[in-house]
């Protein structure tokens, strides 16, 4: 993937003032215990056996414990937003 500055350019040579935001999110899962979040987390994929034990310690670096004594998971994320008013293209 080239990233923003391939589309960014491409709208300012064609004559926009391209505008860049950028908005924060995140993706989270809870699960009643420990143990049901990552049985959720290994259906993105395929985690071998032997593995298991890697795949939930880095896990745990995003699981937390809430006070409701569930089990959220949370990966924060960014996104940026490209925007341009279109009557400033001059193709």
């Amino acid at each position: 993937m080239l990233g923003l500055n391939v589309p960014f350019n491409l709208l300012y040579d064609a004559g926009a003032n391209p505008e860049v935001s950028y908005v924060d999110g995140g993706w989270e899962h809870e699960a009643e215990t420990r143990e049901t979040l990552y049985e959720y987390l290994a259906g993105f994929g395929e985690v071998p056996q032997e593995k298991w034990e890697r795949f939930t310690r880095n896990c745990d670096i995003r699981i937390e414990k809430t006070s409701e004594g569930t089990y959220r998971y949370f990966a924060p994320t960014q996104m940026y937003v490209l925007g341009w008013d279109p009557n400033q293209l001059s193709i």
